[in-house]
């Protein structure tokens, strides 16, 4: 049964796994929207911030350890 401290420290962890994701996604729109590039360019940020995005949400959740 979860008390009420646990349900707080998941419930803080995953309001700040919101914000992170939103604040990365408004970051990457703001450059690709506001900074001239060609397409192959955004492309490439859009997988780059994917792959880091998806290893920073597997090591937040445990499934993933890397020593960076």
């Amino acid at each position: 049964m979860l008390t009420l401290a646990l349900f707080s420290v998941l419930a803080v962890g995953l309001v700040q796994l919101v914000v992170v994701i939103a604040v990365v996604g408004l970051l990457v729109w703001l450059i690709t929207t506001y900074i001239p590039m060609p397409p192959v360019f955004k492309t490439v940020i859009y997988i780059i911030c994917a792959i880091v995005l998806i290893l920073w949400l597997l090591r937040a959740f445990g499934a993933y350890d890397i020593q960076v």
